[in-house]
């Protein structure tokens, strides 16, 4: 039996064999108990799935939520940028659940996987010359 999950809690699953990973919050249940998930991917765009669809397969973890804000608000941020489409740079998963909890829209995985590029190529320049 999974655990209760309050509207709004942020819901995570590895990809890329576990250096990186997708993010969505539940945004409400199912008839048959299973949390629904808002999130934003390359291949489904703005989504409202199944925690079991979203989750592909592999273990999910939960987050926090903001306590300041009611779920109603995180949904209504949320459906109010659902025509948006993603970007990997400018518009993934964790940029769309930032913008729900009113947060700073950004993504610290995409500054953490080019901080790595840039630094390996800084690297192989310095090692070159």
């Amino acid at each position: 039996m999974q655990p209760m999950l309050v509207v709004g809690t942020k819901v995570s699953v590895p990809f890329l064999f576990g250096f990186c990973e997708h993010v969505g919050f539940v945004s409400g249940y199912y008839a048959n108990g299973e949390p629904a998930v808002i999130s934003i991917s390359a291949s489904k765009g703005f989504v409202q799935e199944p925690l079991s669809s979203f989750a592909g397969g592999h273990q999910w973890v939960s987050g926090g939520r903001p306590l300041d804000l009611s779920p109603a608000w995180i949904l209504y941020r949320a459906f109010s940028v659902a025509h948006r489409p993603y970007n990997l740079f400018s518009w993934n998963c964790e940029h769309l659940v930032a913008y729900a909890y009113g947060q700073e829209v950004r993504s610290p995985q995409i500054a953490a996987v080019s901080a790595a590029v840039f630094g390996a190529i800084a690297v192989a320049l310095v090692a070159k010359a």
